[in-house]
């Protein structure tokens, strides 16, 4: 483990090497150009009224008495420059668009050089138009002047949040993969599935989602962010899109060079625990464009390196707070982009882009840990566009072939890391949130190719625009993941008895010794990686692959001259997202294995005895009519051209990412090497199934100090791995549907539809005098036919009780024990096995409902790890006492469309350029945004993703939940500006605030004991609150009488004790149904059951003090003062603060407080503000740093 490192590296020296590169700059820009001594020049800077330099103004200058003139236009630095001008009086006549002309009189002198600086005011003409009088489409879009002025860690969707409604996530909340990339949310969702374009080809992550790449800030020109109503060219827009216009290059040779500079020894705030450890960001970079060809063909050349160095705090929770300390995890980046433009003609041009990103990152996954991953990405990218004019056509070609690869490590191993438990995996639940060892997801690597063409047709004709096009897009993926392969992953908890039993453990230290918790998980790996029989990128397995087509016709009519209506449809088609490929599988492949305890033979579907449903059988089917109609209105009332009233209607399909097929085909394939993971043997009494269906004992480890079995498990790994190494890929596949006849990774149903959404929106936009323009919109968005899961078999459902597999457990349950194994045993239900329980409970101090469940009187989930009896030598009678609708199979997780969410908002915006607004000010810009909103789902738990196999919350009524997701926030406002101060000093300023996100709550597990479906499955239903399939965690279901997402919103801090309260009155400590279902059939008594603890828990009330999750708050400065040096050149030092008031933020979307009410800290009910440093927001992956404590950055930008 590292200490709280102080920096190495003195800041001061570091500052040296920046004051002479700075000097280098200024002597470059203060080169003289020779004069002829017989005539004079003239040479100035043209600006705005805030200072901000105007590019590409025309300006004439013409000699008072001969009349003689000469013409130029500003450099993008605003500069221009008159030469060997005979002396004379001179008027200086300028023009820009946007601004008032303005006129000087200028006088040469022979050898001398006059200054003609001008300042513009300004304007916009009563005719010209801020709003889109012909558009109901809600978008909006950050310019490249906003990303240079505005702060920002230079990464190219930082803005965007100033767009109402947008929300920005750290990219490794989604996947490790994305550690170092960021995503963006629109309409409550997690930025997944947002559609990711440059210049209108997509760069988005098949695999996982969100970008394949980072885009050097300098080569865009424009972000634009689609929320609703958009065009129909859009494709799978249901999330919205994101796409990224670059730069292109004219006459001038223009350009730039900066540097960025950050140290935690130049005034940056402590990072979370107090830790002031070793941080240092550098950012260099430029770009450059011109003509090579004057008004034929130009280019443009853009790239920026990223290096940063910083100790990463890991902050945890009590019991382990002691063990808080901090890990190198070093990030370097180097992007690049190029762009070469061609005028072909008045009527066509056509263009090539190159874009290069490879970044390397160190962070941890999941929340604060030690388990950290190294992340590499590399990708390539080329888009090619041909625009043309053909009388009233006008058309646009493009082509794309993209290319990336991620690749994910271990980041432990041989770094000075603490690693308790060295072999193992340590994952801990509870709230206090630590973690050890190698990382679960690591190794792994995602490649990606996408071959895209698409055309895009406009045609006018009367009052008709008409529009169509057609898209092709060819993806192939290779996904590699050897999961829990390094080592295997022990799980335990921190809840009151876990505490207690590590009190007292084999170890120094007690309870912050993590070798002292019980075993409550055991999840071993393979050693395979692969997840389909496909080839790809070199590979013979793990290849995905899919053709996109999507082809739309649509025409915008305008009605009259102020109203306007658009009208079309789109059609997307997906291959390759539903192993409709895939044959059925049949009864007769079931393994020879099982004989008489097979649950059917010949020909029929296998899967229909899931369940008893004849429709799950049967070949996945695959959407071939993805039609998706929308219409919309714009009218302008007044006829003027400032104001439009908007509404729109339609539908767009979503994408369902190629880790959403992992298991499902995994579990089809009958022969080959996949990645998989064994049963938990601590949810399956304690054996654990090899290739071939042999059961091998693991007894001895559940339940005991991890330090003292850890050199078992690790052992047990490597058998494993060992007997899954003699398989070839034609040897039965262990995870196959007839070798395990279970199946709880993710099988998707037959029935399977293309997830969808039902855009609408309402509103209007209005143009009030010049400058300012203002919105106010309503946006809905139901989204449908999302994946979400559940058992098919209702494994552990408390109305599929098997008598005589309880009678068997009871049995068992006296036997086993040396106290009680004189005690009858029960032969039927009623007096006799009631009389068995009365005197095991007189013999045996301390008796409790585990230890009937650990014979059997259990769930299928818990005592079987979902599988099916036979798979353990066992029948029907033996097993399980609730194995679910047919005990001669386990669990079939199946995912159906079924899903919905809703997201509704009012969105306000309003744009505005001021001049003098008030004293101190000379001008400037302002964007501020608000949106109230609300977004709910079926998912709880976790990130709320409807995106990737959510479980339900309740198995027997799967979307019976609907309440706010996990990334709902109520309130959203931004603000950013940019002012112009006098002396020429621009101040950047960037502004947010957001409402808590909300957060379930759930009744608190025994940490993996079994028996759990007597003590928080108060729903019946076997699911464990859908946040487990084994019950190991530390969720039960959700809170009675409250609906997910309910923290936060129903029920706010101050009301939590109410109720709890209101539950601990009426459902605490009674009888879950399946504690019913053992009363009614006469196995026990309610009395035995409680005596048994066989009941729902007393929650503990929270502290007077408790908090609630915490708003995000953040304001960011820029303080710059551009300074001109001849001619050409701006040199522009600057000083930027980032969360300049140090706001303290906490829980983040993947690091907030826990919803199991167990009254621990990090839970609800257990957290006060005094001791929350575990869910403080601090640096993200990458550069990515909202919400983090201050830092303060120094910059020099050279602009020619």
């Amino acid at each position: 483990m590292s200490s709280n490192t102080g920096c190495t590296r003195s800041v001061f020296r570091r500052s040296g090497l920046w004051a002479g590169a700075v000097a280098v700059l200024l002597v470059i820009s203060s080169l003289a150009y020779a004069q002829d001594s017989s005539t004079g020049n003239v040479s100035g800077t043209i600006t705005g009224p805030r200072g901000a330099s105007i590019s590409g103004a025309d300006l004439t200058i013409t000699n008072k008495i001969t009349g003689q003139s000469s013409r130029t236009t500003t450099s993008p630095a605003g500069t221009y420059a008159f030469r060997d001008l005979p002396p004379g009086e001179y008027v200086l006549h300028v023009e820009a668009k946007g601004f008032q002309p303005a006129d000087l009189l200028i006088r040469i002198q022979a050898a001398g050089t006059a200054t003609g600086d001008a300042r513009l005011l300004r304007v916009v003409a009563p005719s010209a138009k801020l709003v889109d009088t012909e558009s109901a489409e809600i978008r909006g879009a950050v310019d490249t002047a906003q990303m240079e002025q505005i702060p920002s860690d230079r990464q190219f969707l930082d803005l965007t949040p100033l767009e109402p409604g947008v929300q920005l996530l750290d990219g490794q909340v989604l996947a490790p993969s994305k550690s170092g990339l960021t995503a963006t949310s629109v309409v409550g969702r997690n930025g997944r599935t947002i559609r990711m374009q440059v210049d209108g080809l997509d760069i988005t992550d098949e695999a996982v989602g969100a970008t394949t790449m980072n885009l050097p800030v300098g080569a865009v020109q424009e972000v634009e962010v689609g929320q609703s109503l958009l065009p129909l060219s859009s494709g799978l827009a249901s999330a919205g899109v994101v796409n990224v216009a670059t730069k292109t290059a004219t006459d001038d040779l223009h350009g730039q060079l900066f540097g960025n500079f950050r140290d935690q020894a130049a005034g940056n705030a402590d990072l979370p625990g107090g830790q002031h450890n070793s941080y240092s960001r550098e950012v260099f970079g430029g770009n450059v464009g011109g003509a090579w060809k004057k008004d034929k063909l130009f280019y443009f050349l853009s790239g920026e390196y990223f290096k940063q160095d910083l100790y990463a705090p890991a902050i945890f929770n009590a019991p382990f707070d002691v063990l808080n300390g901090s890990y190198r995890a070093p990030f370097h980046e180097t992007e690049v982009a190029a762009r070469l433009d061609y005028k072909l003609s008045t009527q066509s041009r056509v263009f090539y882009r190159f874009t290069y990103d490879n970044g390397s990152d160190v962070n941890a996954f999941g929340g604060s840990n030690y388990q950290p991953l190294k992340s590499r990405d590399t990708t390539y990218g080329n888009g090619l566009g041909f625009d043309f004019t053909r009388g009233p056509y006008l058309h646009s070609i493009r082509f794309a072939y993209d290319r990336y690869s991620n690749r994910i490590d271990d980041a432990v191993a041989g770094a000075d890391i603490l690693n308790p438990a060295p072999g193992l995996s340590l994952n801990f639940t509870g709230g206090s949130g630590f973690a050890s060892g190698p990382n679960p997801q690591a190794p792994q690597q995602t490649k990606q190719a996408n071959i895209q063409a698409r055309y895009d047709g406009t045609r006018t004709w009367q009052g008709h625009t008409f529009r169509f096009g057609v898209a092709v897009n060819k993806i192939d993926s290779l996904i590699s993941a050897d999961l829990f392969g390094l080592a295997p992953q022990v799980g335990s908890d921190t809840g009151a008895d876990a505490v207690a039993f590590a009190a007292t453990g084999p170890f120094a230290g007690g309870a912050n010794n993590p070798l002292n918790y019980p075993v409550d998980s055991i999840t071993l790996g393979n050693g395979f990686s692969c997840f389909s029989e496909k080839s790809g990128f070199g590979s013979p397995c793990g290849g995905f692959s899919d053709t996109r087509m999507q082809a739309y016709l649509g025409d915008t009519w305008k009605m009259r001259p102020n109203l306007t209506m658009t009208i079309g449809v789109q059609y997307v088609r997906d291959t390759g997202r539903s192993d409709s490929d895939l044959p059925a599988v049949p009864c007769s492949a079931v393994a020879a294995s099982y004989g008489s305890q097979a649950p059917c033979s010949g020909s029929g579907d296998l899967l229909t005895h899931f369940g008893g449903n004849s429709g799950l059988g049967g070949r996945v089917r695959q959407p071939n009519l993805n039609f998706a109609p929308q219409l919309g209105l714009a009218w302008d009332p007044g006829k003027s051209g400032r104001t439009v009233v908007r509404a729109g209607i339609g539908m767009y399909y979503d994408n369902n990412v190629f880790s959403n097929l992992l298991g499902d085909r995994v579990a089809r394939l009958a022969n080959g090497q996949f990645n998989a993971q064994a049963n938990d043997p601590c949810a399956s009494h304690g054996v654990v199934i090899f290739p071939g269906n042999v059961a091998q004992s693991a007894t001895g480890l559940y339940g005991q100090p991890i330090g003292n079995v850890a050199t078992a498990i690790a052992d047990l790994q490597t058998a494993f791995q060992a007997a899954n190494a003699a398989l070839t890929s034609s040897s039965p596949n262990p995870s196959y549907l007839g070798q395990a006849l279970n199946s709880q990774q993710g099988l998707l149903a037959p029935n399977y539809q293309t997830p969808r959404s039902l855009q609408m929106n309402i509103g209007f936009q209005k143009q009030i005098r010049q400058t300012t323009l203002f919105s106010v919109d309503y946006v809905r968005n139901v989204g449908t036919h999302y994946l979400i899961g559940y058992d098919t078999n209702h494994v552990g459902d408390a109305s599929h009780l098997n008598t005589n597999a309880a009678l068997n457990a009871i049995n068992n349950t006296l036997l086993a024990n040396p106290l009680s194994a004189a005690c009858a045993p029960a032969g039927s239900a009623g007096a006799s096995s009631q009389t068995a329980v009365n005197c095991y409970l007189a013999v045996v101090p301390g008796a409790s409902i585990a230890d009937f469940a650990g014979n059997g009187l259990d769930s299928g989930g818990q005592f079987l790890g979902g599988a099916p009896a036979s798979l353990f030598g066992l029948t029907s009678d033996t097993g399980a006492a609730f194995a679910g609708i047919n005990p001669l199979v386990g669990r079939n997780t199946m995912f159906f469309p079924a899903g919905r969410s809703l997201y509704s908002g009012v969105q306000l915006s309003l744009r505005t350029h001021v001049t003098n607004p008030v004293r101190g000010v000379v001008g400037g810009t302002l964007q501020f945004s608000y949106t109230h909103s609300s977004f709910r789902s079926n998912i709880a738990g976790g990130l709320g993703d409807q995106d990737l196999l959510p479980l339900a919350a309740d198995f027997n009524h799967p979307t019976a939940f609907f309440g706010s997701a996990s990334q709902d926030r109520k309130n959203q406002f931004s603000l950013g500006s940019v002012l112009d101060l006098p002396r020429g000093i621009r101040l950047g300023l960037m502004a947010q605030v957001a409402s808590p996100l909300p957060q379930t709550l759930f009744l608190p597990s025994s940490g993996g004991v079994g028996g759990e479906i007597f003590r928080t499955d108060v729903g019946g239903d076997g699911s464990f609150g859908g946040q487990s399939q084994t019950g190991s965690g530390s969720y039960g279901d959700v809170l009675p009488g409250t609906n997910i997402g309910a923290f936060g919103r129903a029920v706010k801090a101050s009301k939590l004790n109410t109720v709890i309260q209101n539950y601990n009155a009426n459902f605490g400590d009674q009888l879950t149904p399946a504690g019913r279902a053992l009363v009614n059939a006469g196995l026990l008594s309610r009395s035995q059951l409680l005596q048994l603890g066989a009941d729902s828990p007393t929650i503990a009330t929270a502290p007077a003090d408790n908090v609630s999750l915490a708003w995000l708050r953040t304001l960011d400065l820029t303080l710059a003062r551009p300074i001109k040096f001849g001619d050409r050149f701006v040199l522009e030092p600057s000083v930027s603060a980032f969360n300049v008031l140090n706001f303290a933020n906490f829980d983040g979307p993947g690091n907030r407080l826990s919803g199991a009410l167990n009254g621990k800290l990090g839970s609800v009910n257990g957290t006060v503000a005094s001791e929350r440093a575990a869910n403080r927001i601090g640096p993200g992956s990458g550069v990515f740093s909202l919400g983090a404590p201050r830092q303060f950055q120094f910059g020099i930008r050279l602009t020619f």
